[in-house]
């Protein structure tokens, strides 16, 4: 028999732009994540904003930062890291408001 390889399944942040009032559910969602996986938002200066732990290949952000506050409207970076290991880095906008 033949055997086909299937890629992996690959690590996918989407609605971006990601627009809050706009998505389904009011989320970001980030797929295919391992668990135990973590995803760290930064503001384009560094200033972190908030870190999720994947609880299974689907995980989401609802736009509001550690303290409950919605984020403002700007250009964001998402770090996923496991066990040290950078996974995927990137760049989100996101557009509060109208």
């Amino acid at each position: 028999p033949t055997f086909i390889s299937t890629p992996a399944c690959e690590i996918r942040v989407w609605p971006n732009p990601f627009q809050p009032a706009r998505a389904v559910n009011g989320v970001l969602k980030i797929s295919c994540l391992p668990d135990g996986a973590t995803v760290a938002f930064y503001t384009v200066s560094g200033e972190w904003v908030r870190q999720l732990e994947s609880a299974g290949a689907l995980t989401t952000w609802d736009g509001r930062n550690q303290n409950g506050a919605p984020v403002s409207s700007g250009v964001y970076f998402y770090v996923i890291q496991k066990g040290g290991e950078v996974l995927r880095v990137g760049k989100l906008i996101v557009q509060n408001g109208g």
